[in-house]
C-alpha cells in the first residue's frame, strides 16, 4: 500500500513538472513511466514464478528418487542418508535450506532417520561403511537429478 502511494506521489510530481511543457507531453511521460514500471514488475514476477516451479521440480525429483530406491526395512531400522551438492536455492526460490530431513521423514515415516550433507563424495564415503545397507549416499547432479552413489571395496 505504501509503495502505491509513493509511486502515485512521484507520478503526480512528474505530471506537474512536465505540464509546463504541455498537457499531452505530461500525460505521455506519465504513461511511459507507468508502463515501464508495470513491465518491470511483470518480468520480475514471471522470473520468480519460474524459480519456484524449478525448485518444486527438484523437490519432486528427490521424492521420486528416494521412493524408487525405497526398501521395506527403511521404515523400521535406523537409516543414514548422505547427500552431495544439495541445492539450497533455485534462482530466488528456496529448495532445501533446512527441510531435507523433514521431507525424508514424510516420505519414509521413519523416526530414526539421520541426514548428512557433504561437500565431496570422498567425505561422504568416509562416513559410511562398505557393508551397511542402512547408509545411503545420494548426489544431486548438475542436471538436477538425484543419483545413488555406491561405495565399492577394491581388494588387491
Amino acid at each position: 500500500m505504501a509503495v502505491a502511494v509513493i509511486i502515485a506521489f512521484f507520478l503526480v510530481k512528474t505530471y506537474r513538472h512536465f505540464f509546463v511543457v504541455g498537457k499531452a507531453t505530461a500525460v505521455l511521460v506519465v504513461i511511459v513511466i507507468g508502463s515501464s514500471w508495470s513491465l518491470l514488475q511483470l518480468i520480475q514476477h514471471q522470473k520468480l514464478q519460474d524459480d519456484w516451479q524449478s525448485a518444486g521440480e527438484v523437490s519432486g525429483k528427490l521424492i521420486v528418487a528416494v521412493d524408487a530406491a525405497f526398501e521395506n526395512y527403511w521404515r523400521i531400522e535406523p537409516m543414514e542418508f548422505h547427500f552431495l551438492n544439495v541445492p539450497i536455492r533455485q534462482g530466488d526460490a528456496w529448495v532445501f535450506p533446512v527441510g531435507l530431513p523433514d521431507l525424508l521423514w514424510l516420505v519414509l515415516r521413519n523416526p530414526s532417520i539421520r541426514v548428512f550433507m557433504w561437500p565431496t563424495l570422498e567425505q561422504a564415503f568416509e562416513a559410511v561403511s562398505y557393508e551397511s545397507k542402512n547408509q545411503k549416499v545420494f548426489e544431486f547432479t548438475p542436471e538436477e537429478k538425484l543419483v545413488e552413489r555406491k561405495k565399492i571395496r577394491i581388494t588387491p
